[in-house]
């Protein structure tokens, strides 16, 4: 296990790495600069190529990537543009709001996604055909689409839960469970529906398997059957499908925290993008990277406890 941890890691240092300099380079490509952003477009030549000039953002790319990447190493990572804010700092304080959006959508995703689908698998017919329409309507659906439907039917119309902000949960935590209903509903419509096919299709499979048959020919509660075989044989694919569906949701997270307001690292991305503060995309994607890697490497743990085979050669 130990092996396999220390692989994991000597392969993802590389992928950030990477990561970093293709969001460094593709981002200073988007047309613009900051000291555009800054001073106005009515601003003279003269003052945004001295702005520039200040900022050091006149040098090579590659100047400024590895100047970057030495403060990395250092446990800097830059200053923001706009705000004059260290970039370590804004990144404590927008990491929890996407980790509790990103997380909770998570959560809501697999228990509907895992109940909706075994019961597809057990009982079939109609039910599943039900379940397989609502899947193919989740996953067509953009989340920004759904946000701004749940937006203007459950703060507009009905008026019963807030349309933007967050709270943090430590100041008011049913102000924070409020404001968290309707980002995480909308960012958890596409992963109900690709959890609860994953996890028809492997029920399925695991219903028709001959040790199955076997034991429900042998008496076996058929509940019994479900919950601590089926899925048991099931819980691989499916695990798979809900890691995938967490990273998903961190990438959505640019878009939603963008429509409800929320101050996260999705909107820091956003808006570090409009406004070519680099520093800001960078630090964030280098969050998002370090974060999605780390799931990965964890889903590849419990993979491993859960597969006999793999666990013998781990």
């Amino acid at each position: 296990m130990i092996r396999l941890i220390a692989t994991r890691i000597a392969v993802s240092i590389p992928v950030l790495f990477i990561m970093t300099i293709l969001t460094f380079f593709l981002a200073s490509l988007v047309p613009g600069d900051a000291a555009t952003q800054i001073l106005g477009q009515d601003a003279t030549p003269e003052r945004i190529a001295q702005l520039n000039a200040d900022l050091g953002l006149d040098r090579p790319v590659i100047v400024q990537y590895f100047d970057w990447l030495a403060g990395v190493f250092r446990g800097d990572l830059g200053t923001s543009l706009f705000s004059g804010e260290p970039v370590t700092r804004l990144l404590e304080q927008r990491f929890w709001p996407t980790f509790w959006l990103a997380t909770f959508a998570a959560l809501v995703s697999a228990v509907i996604g895992v109940t909706f689908g075994v019961v597809a698998a057990v009982r079939g017919g109609w039910i599943a055909r039900v379940l397989d329409g609502l899947g193919m309507f989740g996953i067509s659906l953009p989340n920004f689409w759904i946000a701004l439907l749940l937006i203007v039917l459950f703060a507009g119309t009905l008026g019963i839960l807030p349309a933007v902000g967050y709270t943090n949960p430590a100041d008011d935590l049913g102000e924070f469970a409020a404001h968290m209903v309707l980002p995480v509903t909308a960012m958890s419509f596409a992963g109900v529906a690709l959890i609860a096919k994953q996890t028809r299709e492997s029920m399925a499979e695991a219903l028709s398997r001959d040790f199955m048959r076997f034991m429900q020919a042998n008496g076996f509660p058929r509940r019994v059957l479900i919950v601590k075989y089926g899925l048991r044989y099931a819980a691989i694919p499916v695990l798979a499908t809900i890691s995938a569906t967490f990273v998903n949701h961190i990438g959505g997270t640019v878009t939603l925290e963008s429509v409800f307001a929320i101050p996260g690292l999705g909107s820091m991305v956003a808006r570090g993008t409009t406004n070519h503060d680099l520093a800001n995309i960078q630090g964030a994607v280098l969050l998002f990277t370090a974060v999605i890697l780390l799931v990965n490497i964890l889903t590849d743990v419990v993979y491993t406890i859960l597969n006999p085979k793999v666990r013998a050669s781990a």
